[in-house]
């Protein structure tokens, strides 16, 4: 184990140590760190970098960890001598991805990313525009007109994600529907009669969250394609009153029209 990774883990909970040293080279740096959450614990140069007396004597990015060329797994391990108990570490989604801590928290002041920003969009909150600087497809989708207010930052990505959860995509925060019925508790239930798309594939599997061309954020601008895409076989009803004439209902139909509490019901098996 190279040194500096054995002192940070001893350094942890260790006094602040003058910073005098690193500032002879490093002036100004301690001014980045000023109202940080670093900060006010009173964290020192040495409890994330490492041993600074020996790159004192001999300055080299090989013998100081600089949170820049080293392996995610590496910089991750500084962060989680404090943090372990708060995130998943190695476990998360973006770990194992390669996406280190410093790939999305910058220790020495807050800086939003340079993005490319749909139409309608002005600035986004520090949390979204994070995720943006990797996710522009995702972001891309909130140019539809209809969608969740991301651009007005009504709605952040983390309202509904959490980046270090340990689950695979979607990476939604505590059970996968929650993230949908903190806010639309009507949908939520319990029902006498659920859907068993609800039920079973969760809320997208009908709705595209980000954005859609439908008013609902539904997957499909037809409500007729989107059920029909798992109910083709339907009863004779619904094709019609003789096997060989029209169909009453197609693709085109507006299911929900009769099918009104489409979620769940506590009357009807066909809600």
């Amino acid at each position: 184990m190279k040194p500096w990774i054995i002192l940070l883990v001893l350094s942890c909970s260790a006094a602040i140590a003058d910073a005098s040293e690193c500032l002879g080279c490093h002036a100004g740096i301690d001014a980045t760190l000023a109202g940080t959450p670093h900060a006010a614990v009173g964290a020192n140069c040495a409890q994330c970098h490492g041993d600074n007396e020996t790159h004192a004597q001999n300055p080299s990015a090989s013998n100081i960890l600089t949170f820049d060329d080293e392996a995610a797994a590496t910089q991750d391990a500084a962060c989680a001598t404090c943090h372990a108990d708060a995130h998943a570490g190695g476990r998360s989604v973006h770990a194992r991805a390669g996406v280190p801590c410093a790939g999305c928290h910058t220790v020495h002041g807050d800086t939003e990313p340079e993005l490319t920003l749909p139409p309608g969009f002005t600035g986004l909150a520090p949390g979204s525009a994070v995720c943006a600087g990797c996710h522009e497809d995702v972001l891309a989708q909130f140019a539809f007109n209809e969608r969740h207010r991301l651009a007005e930052n009504a709605v952040t990505c983390i309202d509904c994600h959490d980046p270090h959860q340990t689950r695979r995509a979607p990476v939604l925060h505590g059970a996968a529907e929650s993230a949908c019925t903190d806010c639309h508790a009507d949908a939520e239930g319990p029902f006498l009669f659920e859907h068993a798309a609800s039920r079973v594939d969760g809320c997208l599997a009908c709705h595209s969250p980000h954005g859609s061309a439908n008013r609902h954020l539904l997957s499909h601008q037809a409500v007729g394609e989107l059920c029909y895409s798992c109910h083709a076989a339907v009863p004779q009803f619904h094709l019609g009153f003789a096997p060989s004439g029209p169909p009453r209902f197609g693709t085109e139909t507006v299911c929900t029209n009769c099918h009104v509490t489409i979620h769940g019901s506590n009357l009807d098996r066909l809600f």
